[in-house]
C-alpha cells in the first residue's frame, strides 16, 4: 500500500507551490532567476526555486536596477500584527503616516 508516501508526496508538493508563490511575490523574476542560475545546483527555472538557493547568489548588486525618482523601503515593525488585530485601522494608518513621514 502506498497511500502514506502519494500523500506525502502531495503535501510536499503543496509545500514546495506555496514556497516557490511566496518568493514569486518578494522577489522579481530577474532576481528569482539570476539566484536558480548562480546555485551550486543545476540552473532551473524560477518556478523549479526554493529557499536555499537565497545563500547560493554570490554578488546581489549584479541585479540591482535604477530607476530615478523611485525609493523603495522594507521594512518590519516588531509587534505590528499584534497591533493591527487590537488598534483600530484609522489608528493604524495614522501611526504608519507619522512614522514614515519621519523617514
Amino acid at each position: 500500500d502506498v497511500t502514506a508516501r502519494v500523500r506525502l508526496e502531495r503535501r510536499l508538493a503543496d509545500v514546495m507551490e506555496a514556497e516557490h508563490k511566496l518568493l514569486e511575490n518578494i522577489f522579481p523574476r530577474h532576481v528569482l532567476e539570476h539566484i536558480a542560475t548562480s546555485a551550486a545546483v543545476n540552473p532551473c527555472s524560477a518556478s523549479q526555486f526554493n529557499l536555499s538557493m537565497l545563500n547560493a547568489m554570490p554578488d546581489p548588486t549584479k541585479t540591482a536596477t535604477d530607476h530615478e525618482q523611485c525609493t523603495i523601503l522594507f521594512s518590519d515593525i516588531v509587534g505590528f500584527t499584534q497591533m493591527c488585530k487590537e488598534v483600530p485601522a484609522k489608528t493604524v494608518m495614522r501611526f504608519l503616516n507619522d512614522l514614515y513621514t519621519r523617514f
